[in-house]
């Protein structure tokens, strides 16, 4: 995502699905077999369009070092009172 490339990714893990949907940042396999990948492949030759700098907002939104230290810096606020 940080590339602004869309990504194939599996639900079920933290909040990935959430967020490559809320940033329609590519594909979320809900299990891994010939027919999901089969309906994905599907997509991809058919064109799906993507946003590559909305892909790469989620990116940033989500994973950057700026992002991880606020919400750190919050927990621990929380936490030691």
């Amino acid at each position: 995502m940080a590339m602004g490339i869309p990504v194939i990714t599996n639900s079920g893990v933290g909040d990935v699905k959430e967020i490559v949907q809320k940033y329609n940042g590519g594909f979320v396999l809900n299990n891994f077999t010939t027919e999901t990948y089969s309906v994905i492949i599907n997509q991809i030759h058919a064109g799906k369009a993507f946003d590559a700098a909305l892909i790469r907002k989620g990116a940033v939104d989500v994973y950057s070092l700026d992002k991880a230290v606020e919400l750190y810096t919050k927990l621990y606020k929380e936490v030691l009172g």
